[in-house]
């Protein structure tokens, strides 16, 4: 039992060594780094045993491996009563699982939380408590969950609350219960999910942008199509974008590309401007454009660098079903180190929240 131990430990440490950059999988976006969970489980046992379903405690300990998939090692202890004679069995697992997220979604409502699903499964070791019992048999689960993040005001330490739900299945290296190889428990999970900041919050702290010289800014407001605008210049109530004397240097601030609260997902507000926008880059197939993300300073650096570039990213995959060639399109975000006015006000901070097109070649 203690080199089977071993050995899942060793599986799921050496895993480690493939983590070499910042990755979000099921974790909160801008704590990029390992975490911790202990959870409530209640298990839904075998119908064949003589016992009733089980209460447990589960530890479970991640290491993001890419973008979207982490390993994680997850321990649980449960306890359930005997019907022969009232005693309590119980079990123990020990189980390597790879994981996959889904992204962060979220909702048009302020008071509905945003959420990660993932899907979750591995091999692992099982010591089973059966009838007086005791066996150690080699086990597979498989399962699902969503992740919902912890972000009140301007609290937000990467906190999550975690649910979960997994199928245990154990193949028992004798017949503990007669005529009954396979046993299989039901898992329904729920918990706190926390980032290990303190151990590795400085190895992965973000990579500020080289400063750069504040660009030739000229807003851009959404307004339905009429005669052209002077040539990269605002164009007045009326007029639409126009992007016919633009050249390398030049900044457009896309007023109107707003998006949900705490994600990358755009408002139909921002939509209607981006159709704008994608017409008037199909007309100047001449141009390259970077789209450059930026944030107020509400909140963590690491969050908000985070992301200003998936929302930049959210704005580059749009215009790109919009027709516009990809490789003429970039996308950086730059969290909140170029301000344009003042973050101690909420107008200050609702001009910096922006998104603008960057004219990068000619």
């Amino acid at each position: 039992m203690r080199k089977l131990l071993r050995g899942i430990c060793g599986v799921f440490f050496a895993s480690g060594v493939l983590w070499a950059n910042p990755a979000a999988a099921v974790n909160v976006d801008g704590y990029d780094i390992p975490y911790a969970a202990v959870l409530y489980d209640y298990e839904i046992s075998d119908g064949v045993r003589d016992s009733s379903n089980g209460n447990a405690f589960q530890f479970t300990g991640g290491w993001p491996l890419s973008e979207h998939g982490a390993a994680e090692l997850s321990f649980f202890n449960v306890s359930r009563s005997r019907d022969i004679d009232g005693k309590d069995d119980y079990q123990i697992g020990l189980f390597v699982n790879y994981v996959h997220d889904f992204g962060l979604y979220g909702f048009d409502a302020p008071y509905l939380p945003n959420f990660k699903p993932y899907l979750l499964g591995g091999p692992g070791w099982v010591h089973d408590d059966v009838r007086g019992s005791t066996h150690d048999n080699f086990g597979l689960d498989a399962g699902g969950g969503l992740l919902f993040p912890l972000k009140i005001g301007h609290w937000d330490w990467g906190w999550a609350v975690r649910t979960e739900a997994t199928a245990i299945v154990q193949i028992q290296s004798d017949e503990t219960i007669p005529d009954h190889r396979v046993l299989a428990d039901y898992h329904l999970t729920v918990g706190v999910q926390i980032p290990l900041t303190p151990f590795f919050a400085s190895r992965h702290a973000p990579v500020e942008p080289p400063p750069e010289q504040p660009p030739h800014v000229v807003p851009v407001e959404q307004a339905p199509p009429a005669a052209a605008a002077p040539p990269c210049q605002a164009p007045a109530p009326g007029q639409a974008i126009n992007l016919a004397g633009c050249k390398a240097g030049d900044t457009l601030v896309l007023r109107g590309v707003n998006f949900k609260t705490g994600s990358a997902l755009l408002t139909d507000q921002a939509t209607q401007v981006l159709d704008q926008v994608a017409d008037a880059l199909n007309g100047r197939k001449d141009v390259k454009v970077e789209i450059a993300g930026h944030t107020d300073n509400v909140g963590k650096p690491s969050y908000n660098l985070a992301l200003s570039q998936k929302r930049a990213e959210a704005v580059r995959q749009y215009l790109i079903g919009k027709g516009v060639d990809a490789a003429r399109l970039s996308a950086r975000g730059y969290g909140a180190t170029q301000p344009i006015a003042d973050n101690g006000t909420e107008q200050g901070r609702a001009e910096n929240r922006r998104v603008e097109l960057k004219i990068t070649v000619q």
